[in-house]
């Protein structure tokens, strides 16, 4: 007499066996700091280190002024630390630009940004911005001083606010918003 398996077996057996073979396999996380802010400029800047995986980004979340109009935001990396280099736009490099519709202060407004990724054991800088900016244009709000958060992925220590694109800094500010990634993990 014949024994027919499972398919429900055949597939753990599967997805075993590919584990045992050294496949990798994502996993989504995300971290927050507070939608609580106290203060607006045009933009922030702050760095993200990761531990032993790579990271890649695929949402941000951020607390943008409620406004009539779309808002362009452009988010920037450039490797190692942003101390030093708050006004150096040439240090930087464009990694997404989108539009969305700020939903108002203290509220998180989602941007769907193009992935980009954040390599193991390194410190990124990040610069989270809207692209107009000058009198009575948008914001990006925060909160006033300097904050760490950080999960088994990412560490972020915020940061500085920034004032046009790359024009001036202003000391001591935490970015609000969250970061949406997937982790690389080895088996």
């Amino acid at each position: 007499m014949k024994q027919l398996i499972p398919c429900s077996t055949v597939a753990i057996v599967l997805l075993c066996v590919g584990h045992a073979l050294g496949e990798h396999h994502a996993a989504t996380g995300s971290i927050t700091t507070s939608y609580v802010a106290g203060a607006a400029a045009d933009g922030n800047m702050f760095d993200v280190t990761t531990f032993s995986n790579p990271v890649t980004v695929s949402g941000i979340h951020v607390n943008a002024s409620n406004s009539l109009k779309p808002l362009d935001i452009a988010i920037y990396t450039k490797p190692g630390t942003f101390h030093e280099f708050e006004t150096e736009e040439t240090a930087w490099a464009l990694v997404s630009q989108t539009t969305v519709t700020p939903q108002g202060l203290n509220v998180p407004t989602i941007v769907d940004v193009t992935d980009f990724v954040l390599p193991a054991n390194t410190i990124t800088g990040i610069y989270v911005t809207v692209t107009d900016t000058g009198p009575g244009e948008p914001q990006m709000h925060y909160v006033v001083g300097l904050h760490e958060f950080s999960n088994a992925d990412l560490r972020l220590n915020l940061g500085v606010g920034i004032g046009g694109m790359f024009e001036y800094s202003i000391e001591d500010r935490t970015w609000s918003g969250t970061i949406n990634y997937t982790v690389d993990v080895a088996p």
